[in-house]
């Protein structure tokens, strides 16, 4: 969620795009390993 809502901050032009984006882009393996796990059941 916090990623999220600092790419949504970010987005609406009150935070760091970069850092956000970023974040955004480490979150995504994360994500995959849930959708694998949540397929394997």
């Amino acid at each position: 969620m916090s990623t999220l809502g600092n790419l949504d901050v970010a987005l609406a032009g009150h935070g760091d795009l970069e850092f956000a984006t970023r974040q955004l882009e480490l979150a995504e393996d994360f994500i995959r390993q849930i959708d694998l796990i949540i397929r394997n059941e």
